[in-house]
Protein backbone atom coordinates (compact mmCIF):
# COMPACT_ATOMS: atom_id res chain seq x y z
CA UNK A 1 0.00 0.00 0.00
CA UNK A 2 2.53 2.48 0.91
CA UNK A 3 4.23 1.65 -2.35
CA UNK A 4 0.90 2.03 -4.46
CA UNK A 5 0.60 5.50 -2.63
CA UNK A 6 3.97 6.98 -3.14
CA UNK A 7 3.57 5.58 -7.33
CA UNK A 8 0.72 8.28 -7.16
CA UNK A 9 2.82 10.84 -5.02
CA UNK A 10 5.82 10.46 -7.45
CA UNK A 11 2.92 10.60 -10.41
CA UNK A 12 1.03 13.42 -8.79
CA UNK A 13 4.17 14.87 -8.64
CA UNK A 14 5.56 14.68 -11.91
CA UNK A 15 2.72 15.92 -13.39
CA UNK A 16 2.35 19.05 -11.29
CA UNK A 17 5.89 19.74 -12.20
CA UNK A 18 5.08 19.40 -15.99
CA UNK A 19 2.34 21.70 -15.86
CA UNK A 20 3.74 24.34 -13.66
CA UNK A 21 6.60 24.12 -16.33
CA UNK A 22 4.68 23.79 -19.32
CA UNK A 23 2.25 26.76 -17.56
CA UNK A 24 4.89 28.89 -16.90
CA UNK A 25 6.39 28.22 -20.74
CA UNK A 26 3.41 29.22 -21.93
CA UNK A 27 3.13 32.49 -19.83
CA UNK A 28 6.50 32.98 -20.84
CA UNK A 29 5.70 33.03 -24.58
CA UNK A 30 2.26 35.02 -24.23
CA UNK A 31 4.82 37.60 -22.47
CA UNK A 32 7.27 37.69 -24.82
CA UNK A 33 4.74 37.55 -27.70
CA UNK A 34 3.40 41.18 -26.05
CA UNK A 35 6.63 42.34 -25.42
CA UNK A 36 7.27 41.85 -29.05
CA UNK A 37 3.70 42.93 -30.12
CA UNK A 38 4.02 46.07 -28.15
CA UNK A 39 7.42 46.76 -29.75
CA UNK A 40 6.36 46.70 -33.32
CA UNK A 41 3.62 49.08 -32.52
CA UNK A 42 6.37 50.91 -31.36
CA UNK A 43 8.13 50.52 -35.23
CA UNK A 44 4.64 51.20 -36.77
CA UNK A 45 4.53 53.95 -35.30
CA UNK A 46 8.10 55.57 -36.60
CA UNK A 47 7.35 54.34 -39.87
CA UNK A 48 4.63 56.66 -39.86
CA UNK A 49 6.72 59.53 -38.27
CA UNK A 50 8.64 58.48 -41.58
CA UNK A 51 5.78 58.71 -44.06
CA UNK A 52 4.91 61.73 -42.52
CA UNK A 53 7.63 63.52 -43.35
CA UNK A 54 8.17 61.94 -46.90
CA UNK A 55 4.59 63.20 -47.58
CA UNK A 56 6.48 66.72 -47.68
CA UNK A 57 8.38 65.82 -50.33
CA UNK A 58 6.70 66.87 -53.60
CA UNK A 59 10.15 67.78 -56.12
CA UNK A 60 12.69 65.89 -56.95
CA UNK A 61 15.86 65.38 -54.74
CA UNK A 62 18.05 66.98 -56.96
CA UNK A 63 15.72 69.49 -58.61
CA UNK A 64 16.41 72.64 -56.23
CA UNK A 65 20.54 71.67 -56.72
CA UNK A 66 20.41 71.35 -60.33
CA UNK A 67 18.03 74.97 -61.23
CA UNK A 68 20.92 76.41 -59.13
CA UNK A 69 23.70 75.45 -61.07
CA UNK A 70 21.47 76.81 -64.11
CA UNK A 71 20.40 79.87 -62.41
CA UNK A 72 24.06 80.54 -61.80
CA UNK A 73 24.58 80.09 -64.80
CA UNK A 74 22.36 83.05 -66.30
CA UNK A 75 23.06 85.36 -63.76
CA UNK A 76 26.58 84.99 -63.97
CA UNK A 77 26.13 85.87 -68.16
CA UNK A 78 23.46 88.41 -67.32
CA UNK A 79 26.19 91.02 -65.67
CA UNK A 80 27.93 91.05 -69.24
CA UNK A 81 24.92 92.16 -71.00
CA UNK A 82 24.70 96.12 -71.75
CA UNK A 83 22.60 97.96 -69.27
CA UNK A 84 20.59 99.71 -72.39
CA UNK A 85 19.84 96.28 -73.99
CA UNK A 86 17.36 95.82 -70.60
CA UNK A 87 14.87 96.96 -70.26
CA UNK A 88 13.28 98.08 -66.71
CA UNK A 89 10.91 94.88 -66.56
CA UNK A 90 13.95 92.48 -67.50
CA UNK A 91 16.06 94.06 -64.88
CA UNK A 92 13.34 93.62 -61.99
CA UNK A 93 12.92 89.81 -63.34
CA UNK A 94 16.59 89.70 -63.08
CA UNK A 95 16.66 91.20 -59.77
CA UNK A 96 13.84 88.96 -58.55
CA UNK A 97 15.43 85.75 -60.35
CA UNK A 98 18.79 86.55 -58.30
CA UNK A 99 16.86 86.89 -55.07
CA UNK A 100 14.90 83.14 -55.95
CA UNK A 101 18.70 82.05 -56.80
CA UNK A 102 19.73 83.06 -53.11
CA UNK A 103 16.83 80.72 -51.44
CA UNK A 104 17.95 77.81 -53.89
CA UNK A 105 21.49 78.52 -52.89
CA UNK A 106 20.93 78.33 -48.88
CA UNK A 107 18.35 75.46 -49.35
CA UNK A 108 18.88 73.40 -52.38
CA UNK A 109 21.58 70.97 -50.53
CA UNK A 110 19.44 71.31 -47.54
CA UNK A 111 16.31 69.76 -49.68
CA UNK A 112 18.71 66.72 -50.60
CA UNK A 113 19.89 65.90 -47.17
CA UNK A 114 16.61 65.63 -45.61
CA UNK A 115 15.55 63.50 -48.33
CA UNK A 116 18.41 61.25 -48.56
CA UNK A 117 18.16 61.67 -43.89
CA UNK A 118 15.12 60.33 -44.33
CA UNK A 119 16.04 57.75 -47.29
CA UNK A 120 18.67 56.41 -44.23
CA UNK A 121 16.14 56.60 -41.20
CA UNK A 122 13.79 53.94 -43.92
CA UNK A 123 16.46 51.69 -43.86
CA UNK A 124 17.28 51.71 -39.57
CA UNK A 125 13.86 51.40 -39.26
CA UNK A 126 13.51 48.56 -40.98
CA UNK A 127 16.57 46.88 -39.60
CA UNK A 128 15.06 47.68 -36.31
CA UNK A 129 11.83 45.74 -37.77
CA UNK A 130 13.84 42.66 -39.23
CA UNK A 131 15.79 42.42 -35.55
CA UNK A 132 12.76 42.49 -33.77
CA UNK A 133 10.58 39.85 -35.45
CA UNK A 134 13.91 37.79 -35.31
CA UNK A 135 13.51 37.97 -31.41
CA UNK A 136 16.55 40.03 -30.69
CA UNK A 137 15.44 42.32 -28.53
CA UNK A 138 13.00 39.69 -26.35
CA UNK A 139 15.29 40.01 -23.87
CA UNK A 140 16.57 43.17 -24.21
CA UNK A 141 13.72 45.46 -23.89
CA UNK A 142 16.22 48.58 -23.19
CA UNK A 143 18.27 47.96 -26.29
CA UNK A 144 15.13 48.91 -28.14
CA UNK A 145 13.92 51.42 -25.97
CA UNK A 146 17.35 53.07 -26.43
CA UNK A 147 16.81 52.61 -30.46
CA UNK A 148 13.47 53.18 -30.35
CA UNK A 149 13.91 56.48 -28.71
CA UNK A 150 17.08 57.76 -30.47
CA UNK A 151 15.31 56.81 -34.10
CA UNK A 152 11.99 58.93 -32.75
CA UNK A 153 14.41 61.89 -31.91
CA UNK A 154 16.26 61.50 -35.56
CA UNK A 155 12.90 61.32 -37.00
CA UNK A 156 11.49 64.53 -35.12
CA UNK A 157 14.69 66.24 -36.60
CA UNK A 158 14.49 65.40 -39.83
CA UNK A 159 10.96 66.31 -39.91
CA UNK A 160 11.28 69.56 -38.61
CA UNK A 161 14.61 69.98 -40.96
CA UNK A 162 12.10 68.78 -43.47
CA UNK A 163 9.38 71.40 -43.11
CA UNK A 164 11.72 74.46 -42.87
CA UNK A 165 13.43 73.74 -45.48
CA UNK A 166 10.21 73.05 -47.93
CA UNK A 167 8.78 75.47 -47.08
CA UNK A 168 11.08 78.28 -47.64
CA UNK A 169 10.95 76.54 -51.55
CA UNK A 170 7.58 76.29 -51.74
CA UNK A 171 7.48 80.16 -51.13
CA UNK A 172 9.31 80.94 -54.45
CA UNK A 173 8.14 78.81 -56.48
CA UNK A 174 5.10 80.51 -58.13
CA UNK A 175 8.06 82.99 -58.45
CA UNK A 176 10.07 81.13 -60.16
CA UNK A 177 7.34 79.95 -62.59
CA UNK A 178 6.20 82.61 -63.39
CA UNK A 179 10.09 84.29 -63.72
CA UNK A 180 12.22 81.61 -65.19
CA UNK A 181 10.80 81.85 -68.86
CA UNK A 182 11.27 85.85 -69.06
CA UNK A 183 15.10 85.28 -67.74
CA UNK A 184 15.31 82.50 -70.41
CA UNK A 185 14.22 85.09 -72.90
CA UNK A 186 17.02 87.72 -71.57
CA UNK A 187 19.18 84.72 -72.19
CA UNK A 188 17.89 83.85 -75.47
CA UNK A 189 18.07 87.24 -77.37
CA UNK A 190 21.84 88.66 -75.71
CA UNK A 191 23.32 84.80 -75.37
CA UNK A 192 22.07 82.70 -78.95
CA UNK A 193 22.50 79.30 -79.32
CA UNK A 194 25.56 77.89 -81.39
Amino acid sequence: MIYKIRQITTFFSAFAILFLTFSNCTQTVQNTETKRSVCIQKVDSLAWMLQSTRNLFVFKMDEFVERQEEMNENLTKVKFVSANKLTEENMSDVSQYNAIYRVYKSNAGKYKEVVLEAENLFYEIKGVEQELKKGKFDKEIDAFLKEYNQLKIELKHNHEETLEVTEKLRSVEPTFMRIAPAVDKIMESNFPAK
